[in-house]
């Protein structure tokens, strides 16, 4: 990755939001992994990771996943969508505070997609 990428508070606690639905959402964590070539605990582990990097008083995140966490995001966001359509379903769980959710996501979407070839070492 090669530009740097920003979130907002609310679009960071949009996403771990997402990411749980996702898990939740699907009957089992065999059909996650089959879609989402991802576990449903690395999935709620990425959930926590983000927690754990949320704080009150920050406003701002850039640069915070590695190469690793946006294939991640990446597969979630298509097949939770694709196959369940999680955001419409959740969506006054999801979106958090200012945020919209459909906008980040494909604020992400985007940013991966122009981003996939070079590598990315996460900051704070």
């Amino acid at each position: 990755m090669t530009n740097n990428f920003t979130l907002s508070f609310d679009e960071l606690v949009s996403i771990r939001n997402y990411l749980i639905a996702t898990v939740m959402d699907f009957s089992d964590a065999t059909e996650i992994a089959i879609l989402g070539m991802f576990s449903d605990d690395e999935i709620l582990m990425e959930a926590i990771n983000i927690k754990s990097l949320l704080l009150q008083n920050k406003k701002e995140y850039t640069n915070i996943f590695s190469k690793e966490d946006y294939k991640l995001i990446k597969s979630c966001l298509y097949h939770g969508n694709l196959a369940l359509g999680i955001y419409d379903k959740y969506k006054a769980q999801i979106d958090y505070e200012s945020c919209i959710f459909s906008d980040t996501a494909d604020r992400l979407l985007n940013y991966i997609n122009a981003n996939t070839d070079s590598g990315h070492s996460s900051s704070n």
